[in-house]
């Protein structure tokens, strides 16, 4: 049996295991608490193991998530894990096999189901005429976006101009988050940066550099 029937045997197998609800933790004295929480961290961090191995994406904790942190998808090094029991209090136990049961039950939280989601979003993506995500960038796109959120969560967000700008910044090749230093004049003046061509080192490397590109450009009309 291979390394990735290995794997799948696993998530079959942990798919069957007790999940607790917050009625049943309630329920528990502290000494099972603990115990539920090590057996349910040993299959939740192999099971994050398995999905990073496969190549899925690193798992991190969302900042949405209770003390142990709900988990999603992202790019870069460096993955989540559930927290040893020993670091924690009585009551983060608690919470903790409730945030790891949710998450457990989540069909999404597998290989098999992550893929299927990723791709189900990058088709909804794609309807809605945003051909350039992709396998990719994918988890690149939701992190960008994830922090344009957090920065305009007291204002309207506008999520169609956000990857806008993402996509001409993968076009011409410079760090999407520069153009979001400068959002609003950014968003403003987005035609104008689809005519620039691909980053050179002298202007790329910053928003002013693209600034005084585009007021160059604009110069010519």
């Amino acid at each position: 049996m291979g390394s990735q029937d290995h794997e799948e045997v696993h998530e079959r197998r942990s798919e069957h295991m007790k999940i607790y609800k917050p009625k049943d933790i309630d329920a528990m004295s502290a000494s099972e608490v603990k115990s539920a929480y090590q057996q349910m961290r040993k299959a939740a961090n192999k099971r994050i193991t398995n999905i990073e191995k496969r190549g899925v994406g690193v798992v991190k904790p969302s900042k949405k998530g209770g003390i142990t942190g709900g988990i999603r998808y992202t790019s870069g090094e460096g993955g989540y894990r559930f927290p040893a029991s020993s670091t924690m209090t009585e009551e983060q136990l608690r919470v903790g096999l409730a945030d790891i049961s949710a998450w457990m039950r989540d069909p999404s939280h597998t290989v098999r189901g992550e893929k299927r989601q990723r791709e189900f979003t990058i088709s909804q993506f794609h309807e809605k005429g945003y051909d350039f995500i992709n396998d990719e960038n994918f988890y690149d796109v939701l992190e960008f976006m994830d922090h344009q959120r957090e920065i305009w969560s007291d204002s309207v967000f506008d999520s169609s101009a956000a990857l806008d700008i993402y996509e001409v910044s993968e076009r011409i090749g410079i760090d999407p988050n520069i153009l979001a230093e400068d959002y609003d004049y950014f968003k403003k003046h987005i035609d104008a940066i689809e005519n620039l061509q691909p980053a050179r080192s002298e202007w790329g490397a910053s928003k002013a550099g693209i600034r005084d590109k585009i007021r160059k450009l604009e110069k010519r009309k």
